[in-house]
């Protein structure tokens, strides 16, 4: 990667599969907490991944969209959006979120502050709320490139101007941070009991779409960060560490407005400069092709979409066996992994969900006996007298 991205960018694919990846843990701790088992640390986890996880997820569906319409145009986008978006957005609603009711009721584990689910069914996006923000977000920005583009296209700039500039961060960052001013728990996170849309967390996940979308006008730049990536992880530590010490002087000692305000514009910059780095090891270490790496990458869409239904049963056995947190917690996180990953691969890959949520996929050919001996026999001929040995191992194939 140069002045142009590749056939596929592996490492914004990567990154995009760490934000939803990171949706178990951050479940995990949330579940446990309102479980009976409240923690300041499990606050602080949720708390550093919420720093960055939503704004990553918005930024790179801004970027993949700008990549797509490049390569697909605004219909075949739209065709493909409709399909990736909205079509699991329905199903979830009709089967996963009705299952998650049944399991809460089922198990008496509490998905919410308020206790154990009472309904099946409801007027209301539950978890899967963000791709309902996301799906209102794909739809605006093709409404700007087909009506308005120049009005897309200046935003795109000004953030693009912004990214690797220090300067360009911090003006980006502090009205981002103001942004979440209104939010109780000064966390990024729309309301999952209503369809309405609240407007500043709309332009807050809108503003990192935007992010995104410049991040692909500006391939050079995303080269940059890379080598100056020790610089944006000092700066992320830093603007971080302020902004939790600020967070947890606000909650045990009630602090006022000023100190709330100082701590998000903290937070804001903390939230920037961690994409940054993100970008920069993303870009530095996994912009190449790994076929595990690929792997996690396509079955992240469905780990997000599953993980609670795997989640909450295994939650109730730590509880009825009162696993104590620091055991459970990272147990229910690698079970629920492990177990979204298994089902991937032998129920969900070449299925017609997996055509929906990554497109189609062909399985390997099965080789017989006899046709693995032929191309053994073929590459050792192959390597007598032509002066070059036979490759050992041959170059594998995109998954």
């Amino acid at each position: 990667m140069r002045g142009s991205w590749g056939a596929r960018v592996h490492s914004m694919d990567a990154l995009r599969a760490s934000s939803m990846l990171l949706l178990v843990p951050a479940h995990a701790c949330g579940l446990i907490a309102v479980n009976g088992e409240p923690s300041a640390i499990l606050t602080g986890i949720v708390w550093v991944i919420h720093v960055f996880r939503l704004p990553l997820f918005f930024a790179m569906s801004g970027f993949f969209l700008g990549l797509m319409c490049q390569r697909r145009g605004l219909r075949g986008t739209l065709r493909n959006r409709t399909m990736r978006i909205l079509v699991p957005l329905v199903g979830g609603l009709a089967v996963l979120v009705p299952l998650l009711m049944i399991l809460s009721i089922a198990t008496d584990v509490s998905i919410t502050a308020f206790g154990p689910a009472e309904n099946l069914f409801g007027l209301a996006p539950s978890y899967l709320w963000f791709l309902w923000y996301l799906l209102i977000i794909d739809a605006s920005a093709m409404l700007l490139l087909r009506f308005a583009p120049r009005v897309l296209f200046a935003a795109r700039d000004i953030v693009a101007r912004a990214i690797g500039n220090p300067i360009g961060v911090v003006v980006l960052a502090v009205p981002t941070g103001m942004l979440l001013i209104g939010q109780p728990d000064w966390m990024p996170t729309a309301p999952t009991d209503t369809f309405r849309i609240e407007p500043a967390m709309f332009a807050y996940y809108a503003t990192f779409f935007v992010f995104g979308m410049a991040l692909f006008s500006v391939p050079q730049r995303v080269n940059a960060i890379a080598g100056q990536m020790r610089g944006w992880a000092l700066a992320a530590l830093a603007s971080g560490l302020v902004a939790l010490a600020l967070f947890t002087v606000h909650n045990s000692r009630g602090a006022g407005l000023g100190v709330h305000a100082v701590q998000l514009a903290a937070f804001g910059i903390a939230t920037v400069t961690v994409l940054h780095t993100l970008l920069g090891l993303a870009t530095r270490y996994l912009n190449v092709e790994r076929t595990s790496v690929r792997y996690v990458a396509d079955s992240s869409y469905w780990i997000y979409l599953s993980h609670l239904q795997i989640l909450v049963p295994l939650l109730a056995l730590t509880l009825a066996a009162n696993v104590p947190w620091p055991v459970a917690l990272p147990a229910l996180t690698l079970a629920t992994l492990a177990a979204t990953i298994v089902l991937y691969g032998l129920f969900v890959r070449y299925s017609l969900v997996g055509f929906v949520l990554n497109g189609p996929r062909k399985r390997p050919l099965r080789e017989s006996p006899g046709q693995g001996r032929g191309r053994i026999r073929q590459r050792k001929t192959a390597g007598v007298g032509s002066g070059t040995p036979a490759p050992l191992i041959a170059r594998s194939r995109n998954v």
